[in-house]
């Protein structure tokens, strides 16, 4: 199945490393973005459809749903949080005023993923909250995975 999201809708509190094209001083190389941007986009494939998977029963996104799970205007949804989610403990990053940066070895200090982790799953927890509400007023009947609409404390165990 083909990808639903771009890279594009990874900005804001979902911003990964050296995946945006940005004019600013001190940013990444092009040839950095766009290895960057093509893992990426390994990763939405793989996570995409797990959570299709588990959300629908299948890749097959319910016409009900469609504009609820991928906003082309404001680029936000589930799926980005949820790629997001499970990618980010792949990087050691830092927020700064141009975007997230990954720091240097030399003169550092670990800085913890998880909030911003966090933050992104009960996001999309909101998200598939109004997926589900939708989906159940409509007469849809799907097992809903209890675990993809809860707030969470500890991201690890649902992953």
């Amino acid at each position: 199945m083909e990808n639903l999201i771009t890279p594009a809708y990874f900005h804001g509190l979902i911003e990964l490393p050296d995946s945006q094209v940005s004019a600013e001083l001190n940013t990444p190389s092009g040839e950095a973005v766009a290895y960057q941007n093509d893992k990426l986009m390994v990763n939405i494939a793989k996570y995409q459809k797990k959570l299709l998977v588990k959300l629908f029963g299948s890749e097959v996104v319910p016409d009900e749903v469609a504009s609820l799970l991928v906003d082309e205007t404001t680029l936000t949804s589930p799926i980005a949080n949820y790629v997001f989610s499970n990618v980010i403990k792949d990087y050691q990053s830092t927020s700064t005023m141009q975007g997230e940066q990954i720091q240097s070895a030399e003169n550092t200090i670990h800085i913890s993923y998880k909030n911003k982790q966090d933050e992104a799953w009960n996001d999309m927890v909101e998200m598939l909250g109004e997926i589900r509400e939708v989906l159940y007023n409509a007469g849809k009947d799907f097992d809903y995975p209890t675990d993809y609409y809860s707030e969470i404390y500890k991201l690890s165990y649902f992953l």
